[in-house]
């Protein structure tokens, strides 16, 4: 019990999880409005500067399942809704700092994914009529929006089967080819060995995911020892390789996350190149396996 309010563990109160979705505002304003049309008391824990100081039958808002899972929240009173699988992408630009957005973004949505025995509200059962997210807030869903194209490669939660792919923007190369890389996936492999390309650092939800790479080389690039890694930012598989003739591969790799952490991809040469060019053509993960 919070001294002055309620403790955020009361047995009446209900915590709703909205993280980043597309149509998040338009999410969070019917909320609203289906709380005072059910005289219920709606706090909003992101922003009120005193949340536990509301009534005792109080439904609690939060985009950060984190925050709930500090707060105590009961997960038999707790609503997380997913009814979209990709983030609200809207505002974040292309360039330096779109790594960075992204991840800050795609970890409400990893989290929300991974509150355990939650309800949890998907898309497929949003299908315009009402719906009862806590006891006497009945809901009545806003229409979705059309994705764009980024938003499309980062539908990755919610979703059983989960597929996605990470185009050569998502991507950060070496000071050599950081102009052209992000635009063709064309990479210059001459000089010493070094991290060729690293990222894109989205937050992935638990699960085992399969990462399917295109790499093309031309002759001279053919005959380079390279590493690649999937995985986490310190834990990871790891594969050397050596292509041994010019042209397109395909290489798979898979990696299991056990909590939601930010996904990593790199390509490294292990030797010295005097000459040797390496196309990325993006990658495809795709959700294998719940943990």
């Amino acid at each position: 019990m919070v001294e002055g309010g309620v403790s955020a563990t009361s047995s009446q109160t209900h915590w709703i999880i909205l993280p980043t979705i597309e149509g998040r505002e338009a999410w969070r304003g019917a909320i609203a409005a289906a709380a005072e049309a059910g005289g219920l008391h709606l706090v909003d824990w992101d922003a009120d500067a005193n949340p536990l100081a509301g009534a005792p039958d109080s439904v609690i808002l939060t985009q950060d399942a984190q925050v709930a899972r500090a707060a105590g929240a009961d997960p038999q009173n707790t609503t997380v809704v997913l009814a979209s699988s990709w983030p609200d992408v809207e505002g974040v630009p292309s360039g330096v700092h779109r790594a960075a957005m992204l991840a800050h973004t795609t970890q409400f949505m990893a989290r929300a994914e991974a509150f355990s025995h939650a309800r949890v509200v998907r898309a497929h059962d949003v299908n315009g009529a009402p719906i009862e997210l806590a006891p006497g807030l009945i809901v009545t869903p806003p229409k979705p929006g059309a994705p764009s194209d980024l938003a499309r490669s980062l539908a990755l939660y919610g979703s059983p089967d989960a597929a996605v792919t990470w185009g050569t923007s998502f991507f950060t190369y070496d000071a050599r080819n950081a102009d052209q890389g992000p635009k063709t996936g064309e990479m210059d492999l001459t000089g010493r060995p070094r991290f060729l390309i690293h990222g894109p650092y989205i937050v992935m939800p638990p699960g085992r995911w399969k990462a399917v790479f295109r790499l093309s080389f031309d002759l001279p690039g053919s005959r380079v020892r390279f590493r690649l890694d999937w995985g986490g930012q310190t834990e990871y598989d790891s594969e050397e390789f050596t292509p041994g003739r010019p042209g397109l591969f395909e290489i798979e790799m898979d990696y299991v996350w056990r909590e939601p952490a930010p996904a990593e991809f790199r390509i490294l040469t292990l030797e010295g190149v005097f000459d040797g060019r390496l196309t990325f053509g993006g990658v495809k993960v795709s959700r294998i396996s719940d943990v």
